[in-house]
């Protein structure tokens, strides 16, 4: 048997429903940005300085007349991570917002004041952020200052002891009653206690005098590396400065301690920031000498921890740019160690 025959009139019916169906889900064109475009990855340049791959999308077409031409597209978040530690905070987040369908153009780049060309002969995306727009860069002139301290791993038990002896030549006087030739000796040490602390111990001798061994200070001391306190409990040895003496006590103490940490400047150094807008040699001259020179891009700087020759500094940056065009900043700076800077705090109790 054939298959049945349906009626003319209901198959008409079926495929006008099935068009009907497919005009419903039809999906629209893509965009016209989209169809005349073609990506690329190329280097991103920031300062002379290849930061990697980064995809441009590159209008393969003319605009035609009354387009608007906003010039290759950048992928976004790409761009965001590579000016992440260029840009200010204020520049990366009107930097966010301009990024449409996860791409930015180079027009919208340059409303906030990043300039961005792709050079076709070198193939390669060269932006270039102004001073102005830079994050400030920590540039200290510490001499020797290379990393920061890391303190050595605590061995499972040391012990040190030192001693000084001596012994006196001199004339006995008849009626002194002293005996000549005494013999002294001091003797100091220290040993290393289980939970990391350790304990100090000092003492004498002298012959032929009524108590012959003497008792010095003895401590346990605990040294707090990261907050840089010092925990003594015993015989207690405090700061005296000033008119004020030391008198010997006995108990417990807390101090914050700056010898703990010997990469810390505890006291106030001289800072200034400046602003290159191209590249220059920057000659730090202290008191009339070059103390150091330094080669650098353009961008912001806070110059820190200048090294000072005197209690009374007079300080000039002398600023050359590649264009031999000189500008000097001068600035005073009185230095005392007596000082904490700014964010430190000293006290014993």
């Amino acid at each position: 048997m054939g298959a049945p025959q349906l009626p003319l009139k209901t198959s008409l019916a079926k495929v006008g429903v099935i068009l009907g169906v497919l005009g419903c889900v039809h999906l629209a064109p893509t965009s016209t940005l989209a169809q005349n475009a073609e990506r690329v990855e190329v280097p991103l340049i920031i300062d002379m300085e290849d930061l990697g791959l980064i995809t441009v999308e590159v209008p393969s077409t003319t605009p035609t007349d009354g387009a608007s031409d906003d010039g290759p597209r950048i992928e976004g978040s790409d761009l965001f991570q590579a000016l992440l530690p260029v840009a200010t905070p204020q520049v990366q987040t009107r930097l966010w917002n301009l990024v449409r369908d996860g791409f930015i153009s180079v027009r919208d780049l340059k409303s906030i004041g990043i300039e961005a060309r792709l050079d076709m002969e070198s193939l390669t995306l060269q932006a270039n952020v102004p001073p102005e727009l830079r994050k400030p860069k920590d540039l200290s002139l510490r001499t020797g200052q290379t990393s920061k301290f890391q303190p050595a791993s605590r061995a499972n038990h040391s012990f040190v002891l030192n001693a000084h002896g001596s012994r006196s030549v001199w004339h006995e006087s008849p009626d002194s009653g002293v005996p000549a030739n005494a013999l002294r000796g001091d003797f100091d040490g220290f040993t290393s206690l289980p939970f990391g602390a350790v304990l100090e111990a000092e003492g004498s001798y002298g012959e032929f005098e009524t108590n012959s061994w003497r008792r010095g200070d003895v401590r346990v001391v605990y040294d707090s590396v990261p907050r840089l306190l010092r925990w003594t409990a015993g015989d207690l040895r405090y700061p005296a400065t000033g008119y004020r003496s030391h008198i010997p006590l006995g108990g417990v103490s807390v101090a914050r301690e700056f010898t703990i940490d010997p990469d810390l400047v505890s006291y106030p150094t001289s800072s200034t920031r400046v602003q290159l807008r191209h590249p220059s040699r920057v000659d730090v001259v202290v008191n009339g000498t070059i103390v150091r020179t330094l080669r650098l891009p353009a961008g912001q700087f806070d110059i820190q921890e200048i090294p000072l020759l005197g209690r009374v500094n007079e300080i000039e940056l002398v600023i050359t740019d590649v264009f031999g065009r000189t500008e000097i900043v001068r600035f005073p700076f009185i230095s005392a160690n007596e000082l904490l800077r700014p964010g430190l705090h000293q006290f014993s109790y």
